[in-house]
Formats: structure tokens, sequence, C-alpha cells
């Protein structure tokens, strides 16, 4: 017990301290002396939450809401939903971002905006065939985040170069620089730039501006002096400034570093973004008396000097991060937020600058440019049909890789201003699950899964394999239509709507009932006026009912069988019910089922469902069930 309570409180001082993956070793020692400990497996979940481990989140959740969901309450349950949501199952991320929300008296502005996306999650992905978006060769392993179009290519932040073969420990002596990248040839990496020697400095370099025809530079940079005065505080955040540079044309190279006047010891300026003219310059700050986390300023350059910040209101700033602007054409204002209804993550958003005093509109960018992953520094080029930002969307170790998008400009629209080809930009989406013994629940090997696009009608096949388990790889779309098919078992079908096919990972568990000579299946609504044998307007929906089925189980012989109440005499009821059997299977066989599966036979009023023989009264309800159709299984 006093090993389980030191790795215990060893876990929980290393998550005070932010080592999330070291409190993890500890969590898990402690829950090998006491597996049944569900604080430890919140804890350990909340801790893959804060490293962006969304599946790892997910299951530890998972493990704890299979036999104690009650326990998972406030924070735990944001942040359960937060990996839902990341992992695209949104429907089940709203259920616990509401249960988050009346498990707390004091619920943030944050909670409400996640759940309101939530509400408005197909809109989002309304216009992605308008863009293509593809990575760029020279993405690693490492970071590669913040580009700016420079001289034919593009500059951007990432690790020095021996680091840019493994994952950093940011609380370790890692360095960011600038990269250069060019855009017109066929490389497929990215150097550093002997122009960025006196920019790249022993520090963090990067996330920069280049304006009056790139010829000076605002980048940002780690606040040596600032760092220092926060060590000898006790503060573990990094602070960083913002410094300029000038190009030098005689020597090819940036110099004459100098910091801001915007740089303050007590907290942090960078990510700039500035107009053509370098009047006015735009950034994030985490300074005193914001609207919560990192805001956007604007600041204008007179006499020789930067003004006072102007923090750009609550309608922009969130109570949570603001960061990367970009300003575009000088007209409009990019920026990268968590705060605001999107997706997920760090979405991008863009709204128009004005010098009115009207509320400005921001707008959310939406897929594909936008993803449940963070997704930042964009840029685009002035004639606005190309650009490109970094998104951590598909790297496996959740690491920033930088994507070029270009505007589509040849879609076509239909009558209703749709896109009649939505094909490009969509989403991809796993679609996984098993497939079992309805009866004895094994898994069932090899059976044929089909999942058709309800939308283009493209059909996607695979096998079960031998735990019964199958994944298909999806679009985005407005939903699937899925089948199974094994021998000697019914087939399965189902749809699903987009809206319930929202999660990354969609698990849809299979049974499949195994086929048994004998059963008897009625047909409901096939009901007949007394002593009338044609198909009726109201019958035929039943029948095409069984005619998809007799199509979907090509192997199948069924005997179609109808029956009578017990008016009238016999013999007519006999012959009456033979009638009715043989127009049920001659409708069926017009439907192209072939005959020598369909044996019709008339029961007259052998096989009563109700007791209501001759001599006895009946209500003309159970005359009427009386007159029914049924179908049995004669072989397969």
């Amino acid at each position: 017990m006093a090993s389980l309570k030191k790795d215990a409180n060893k876990g929980d001082e290393l998550f005070e301290f932010e080592h999330y993956d070291e409190a993890i070793l500890h969590y898990q020692k402690a829950l090998e002396e006491s597996p049944d400990d569900f604080r430890l497996k919140l804890q350990i979940a909340s801790c893959y939450n804060m490293l962006d481990e969304w599946e790892l989140s997910r299951n530890w959740f998972q493990s704890v809401e299979m036999s104690n969901a009650h326990l998972i309450t406030g924070e735990y349950a944001f942040q359960y939903a937060d990996a839902l949501q990341h992992l695209k199952c949104f429907d089940k991320a709203r259920t616990w971002y509401t249960t988050a929300k009346y498990s707390q008296t004091n619920y943030s502005d944050h909670l409400i905006t996640r759940l309101e996306s939530l509400d408005s999650i197909k809109s989002y992905y309304e216009d992605s065939s308008r863009y293509y978006v593809t990575p760029l060769p020279f993405n690693t392993d490492a970071a590669e985040f913040a580009p700016f179009l420079y001289q034919g290519g593009l500059i951007f932040t990432s690790y020095a170069p021996k680091q840019r073969d493994k994952i950093p420990d940011l609380r370790k002596d890692v360095r960011y620089d600038m990269y250069f990248f060019p855009l017109n040839n066929t490389s497929q990496t990215a150097t550093l730039n002997g122009q960025f020697d006196q920019v790249n400095s022993a520090n963090h370099d990067g996330i920069l501006a280049l304006y009056k025809e790139n010829t000076r530079m605002i980048f940002t940079r780690s606040n040596t002096q600032a760092s220092k005065h926060q060590k000898e505080k006790g503060v573990k955040v990094k602070n960083v400034g913002l410094f300029e540079a000038s190009f030098d044309d005689s020597k090819n190279t940036w110099t004459n570093v100098q910091p801001l006047n915007l740089n303050n010891i007590e907290y942090s300026v960078g990510h700039p973004a500035i107009t053509e003219d370098g009047s006015t310059l735009y950034f994030v700050s985490d300074m005193p008396n914001g609207f919560g986390g990192t805001d956007l300023y604007k600041s204008t350059y007179s006499n020789g000097e930067w003004g006072s910040p102007i923090n750009l209101g609550p309608t922009i700033n969130s109570s949570e991060n603001e960061l990367f602007p970009f300003v575009h054409n000088d007209s409009v204002l990019y920026f990268a937020s968590e705060g605001h209804h999107g997706l997920g993550g760090l979405d991008i958003y863009k709204t128009t600058i004005t010098n009115s005093y009207n509320e400005p509109k921001i707008e959310n960018m939406g897929y594909p440019i936008n993803s449940t992953g963070d997704d930042f520094g964009i840029i685009i080029r002035k004639n606005n049909l190309e650009g490109f930002f970094a998104s951590n969307r598909l790297s496996e170790e959740k690491n920033d890789n930088i994507y070029r998008f270009a505007i589509i400009t040849d879609y076509e629209l239909d009558e209703n201003d749709q896109l009649l080809s939505k094909s490009l930009g969509k989403e991809w989406f796993k679609l996984q699950g098993t497939v079992i013994n309805k009866e004895s629940k094994a898994p069932l090997l090899n059976a044929s899964i089909s999942v058709t696009d309800l939308e283009s009608r493209e059909t996607f096949e695979t096998q079960t394999d031998s735990m019964g388990w199958f994944a298909v790889n999806i679009k985005v779309t407005e939903g699937y239509h899925i089948k199974s098919e094994k021998d000697k078992f019914y087939t399965y079908k189902t749809s699903i709507p987009f809206d319930t096919l929202a999660c990354e990972h969609f698990n849809h568990s299979i049974e499949m009932e195994e086929i048994e000579v004998g059963q008897k299946f009625q047909l409901d609504n096939i009901y007949y006026d007394v002593g009338a044998y044609e198909v009726n307007e109201s019958a035929t929906n039943s029948l095409n009912t069984l005619v998809e089925f007799l199509r979907d189980n090509p192997n199948i012989k069924i005997e179609l069988s109808s029956h009578t109440d017990s008016r009238g005499s016999n013999s007519f009821n006999l012959s009456l019910s033979q009638k009715r059997a043989k127009a049920a299977a001659e409708y069926i066989i017009e439907q192209g089922v072939d005959i020598s599966r369909i044996k019709a036979v008339g029961y007259g009023e052998n096989q009563l469902s109700f007791p209501c023989g001759n001599d006895i009264d009946c209500d003309e309800e159970r005359h009427l069930m009386n007159r029914r159709t049924e179908f049995t299984i004669l072989d397969h």
C-alpha cells in the first residue's frame, strides 16, 4: 500500500507540473497494485488528453464508463467529450459535454461554444469541394508550421537539423529555427537558408511576417531576459517577444536584429502579422486584462515606435487562445482560435478589416481547411486562389505539417447552387466493426461486407477476419448502406445517416442470424376482402419486402402460403387460398424472382391463427387476422 500511495502521489505531482508522460508511468504502476482504482484510470485518461493522444484518452475514459460512468463528471467529462470530438464521435461528444455542463456549477463559455458547434457540425463540411488540400513533400516527423511566402518558396518554422528526426521534449534544449523550401522545383527537402544566419539564434526563432516588398521582417524569438526573470519568480512558461530585421542587398542577408518596444518581461508578445506598408501590426499576447488565454492585438507605428496595444475585442478574442494572425491584401484578417464555433482544436477563421465601429463578423473556414485536429498559420497568395497552412490532422505523432490548398474555380452547380461533384476534399473516416452469430455470439470468418455511399453509389468491399473483424475507409457523405453476407446466414442490411456516421473510428456491430429450414415469417398487411384473391395496392409493399429479401438471399427457396378465415365452405376456402397464394407468387415472379424458388400453397381454413370455426362467434378483426399470407424456408 505504501508503494501504491507513493506512485499515485508522484503521478499527481508530475501531473501538476505538466509532465504528463512521466505521470502516466507512475499512475500505471499504482494501478498494478489497485486495478479497480478508477481515479487513477481517469487521471491516465486526462494525461493522454493533455498530450493530444485522443484514442488513448478515449479508451481509458471508456474503461471507466463501462462500469462507473457516474464518476466521469466536471473536467473529466469535458476531456472525454474533447477526445470524442477529435475522433469525430460527434453525437457521443455532445452527450459528455452536456454531462460536463450539468455536473459543474460554474461551467466555461468554451463548453457552451463546443456544444453549439456540434449543433451545426454538418455546415462546416458544406463547401468542402471548393478546396483541394495536399501535404507538402518536405514534411517530416518533426514539426513544420508558420509558413510565409518568400522568393519563390516558403519560409517556415521547425526544429534544428539534428533534432528533426525525433519528437522533441520542449522542456529540454530543443531549438526552433527558420527553414526555406523552394516551390518551383522538384526538391523534397527544406534547408536552413544562409540569409537567416543572423536571425536564427541560439534561442527559438520563427513565426514571422514580411513587408515593404520583403525588405523588412518582424519575427518571434524566445525572450532570454524575460525567461530569466520568470525563472527567478518560479514561473514555468517561457516568454517570447517580437524582433525586427532588415534585408541587406549588398550582403544578401537579413541583419540589424532589434527587439520591438512592445516586448515586456512580464508577458509574451509574438506571432506577427503586418500590413504591407508597415503601419499596422497585429500580434498575439497573454498580457493582463485580456479575454482569456492569448488574445489578438494591434499596434500602429508612429514617430519611430509602436503605439500602445489595442485589444481586438470580445467578438474576435474568446475565453481561449487566439493565435497566428495573417493579413491578406490589407483587408482580411485570418487567425486561429480554439474558442469559437468550429470542428475542434484550433480552427482557422477570417474577418474583414474595417475602420467602422460595427462589430466584426468572423467566419469559420470550414473543412477541408479546418479539421478536428489543430489547424493554424494560414497564408494566402494575393490572387486568393492558393495558400498554405499547418495542421496535425494526419500525423500519428501529433506533429504539425504544412499543407497547400487551392481553390477550385471550375466546379459545377445545380439549380439549387449545390456542388454537383463533392468527391474532392472529402474527409476520410474509418468504418470498422465485428460480425458475429446472433445466437452463439461467435465471430464469423469471411463474411462479405459491402459499404455503399448513399450519395455517389460508390461501393467499398472487404471480408471479416478470423475474429469477425472488418474495416473500410470511407468518405464524409450523406450516409452509407452496409450489407453483410455469409453462406447459411440471412443477409444483414442497414443504413447509417451522416449524423450517426460522425466518428473517425465508427464501430458497427453486426449480428447475423443463421438460416433455419422450416422457419416461418408472416407478411404484414397482406389482407384480402371477403371472397377476393387479387393482390391489392396495400399488399404490394409487403410483397416488395419479400422480393428484396429473396434478392438479398439468392439461395433461399420458400413456400408461400395463403390462409382464409372460417366463413364459407371448406372447399371454397381451399380453392380461394390457392388462388391467393398463386396471385402473390405471380406478383413476386413478375419482379424478377425465379419461379423455381417459390412454391405457392393454399391451406384454406385448415391453419387458423385464431380458433374461429364455423360454430364459434369471432369479431371481424380476428377473421381479418386469419386471412393472412406467410412464407416458410424450404432450402438454402
